[in-house]
């Protein structure tokens, strides 16, 4: 098995978002497909509960505020001094804002897009510098959402922003593609994180089944969406580049 084409074995991975829900699956279920993963976030203490959680030990926490943009590139560049190549990244940072369009303002677009795009960029940027590309390439991974598709309202800055990582992740695509550097994103429906269960509790009973609606099979697991990651960082996703692979239970299938 330690040959296998969905294995992550000696491979680097980098994971934005990594304290917590869809990042913090990421980074698990990456280190149990053997890889080293270099684990990002702002909080220290949730990264090292992360680590708590996943096999082996030589895993990375490094907290960084990746909006932090002009001493960011330095910060990524220490905490991986020590790491000859990386492999994969998985941008899993994001934001969330519901609000009314009338409400919205510079300072709040600008706040989406610094965590869910400009970060992700970023470090993208720095980790497929020349030195840091193994020579059988690497894997870029994007986590967008299923509303760079489907419209909702209150949610037309975060839609947005992930509506800008499809296109630049196909842009992104092309022009690594000679690195041997494939970029792709994973656009979840409706993920029953701790947070959103947080949020369903809330809820009226009504108000849960509207949310519900849409998902031929059913709400989706953290878990799901960091399988989708696994297989598009492992070699077994080698011929796949510039896509976006929806995991969101049948909802754009409509």
């Amino acid at each position: 098995m330690e040959n296998h084409s969905f294995s992550l074995k000696n491979k680097n991975i980098v994971i934005t978002g990594a304290s917590s829900g869809i990042g913090r699956q990421c980074a698990v279920e990456c280190a149990f497909g053997g890889a080293r993963v270099i684990l990002i976030a702002r909080n220290r203490q949730n990264l090292i509960a992360a680590m708590d959680d996943m096999p082996g030990d030589r895993h990375i926490a490094l907290p960084v505020d990746l909006t932090e943009f002009d001493g960011l590139a330095a910060s990524i560049r220490e905490g991986i001094a020590g790491i000859e190549k990386v492999h994969g990244l998985v941008h899993a940072a994001g934001l969330q804002m519901t609000c009314a369009l009338n409400q919205m303002n510079i300072d709040r677009y600008r706040s989406l897009f610094d965590i869910n795009v400009f970060a992700g960029l970023e470090i993208a940027r720095i980790v497929t510098h020349r030195k840091f590309i193994p020579q059988d390439g690497s894997s870029l991974v994007f986590i967008s959402s299923t509303m760079a598709a489907a419209g909702r309202p209150g949610l037309t800055g975060y839609s947005a922003t992930k509506g800008a990582l499809l296109s630049a992740a196909r842009s992104m695509a092309m022009e690594l593609a000679s690195k041997k550097v494939r970029v792709n994103c994973v656009s979840p429906g409706l993920i029953m994180t701790q947070m959103m269960q947080d949020v369903f509790s809330t809820l009226t009973p009504e108000q849960v089944s509207q949310r519900r609606q849409g998902y031929a099979l059913g709400l989706g697991r953290p878990r799901d969406i960091a399988d989708a990651c696994v297989f598009l960082l492992s070699d077994a996703a080698r011929w796949i580049t510039g896509a976006n692979i929806p995991v969101d239970g049948g909802y754009t299938a409509q």
